[in-house]
């Protein structure tokens, strides 16, 4: 059962938990930089298309958080180890489960 404190735990993580700036915004400055303009034919500029690792982080929380209601639910916390190689994953191509993961 999905109990209201867990919403309460869910707001006070996104309070707390910080992601280090200046790496970031040196990476979407990059991109902008490398790809001037709209990327394609997105209509999207590029640093538009990379989701900021923040979200990936909460994504994460959140599936630890419902773990005990719904185990399989893993893929944000599946992406920490592309994070850790030194890859951003920014997309997925196909259609979930089956397809890949995009990386930077």
């Amino acid at each position: 059962m999905f109990d209201s404190q867990r919403l309460g735990e869910w707001d006070a993580i996104r309070k707390l938990v910080k992601f280090p700036t200046q790496w970031v915004d040196d990476f979407y400055l990059a991109l902008n930089e490398r790809y001037p303009g709209y990327y394609g034919e997105s209509c999207l500029y590029a640093s538009e298309l990379v989701d900021p690792p923040i979200r990936l982080l909460w994504g994460a929380v959140d599936e630890v958080m419902v773990a005990d209601l719904d185990p399989s639910l893993t893929f944000f916390g599946s992406l920490f180890p592309w994070l850790r190689r030194g890859h951003w994953p920014c997309g997925w191509e196909g259609e979930w489960p089956q397809g890949k993961l995009i990386l930077w």
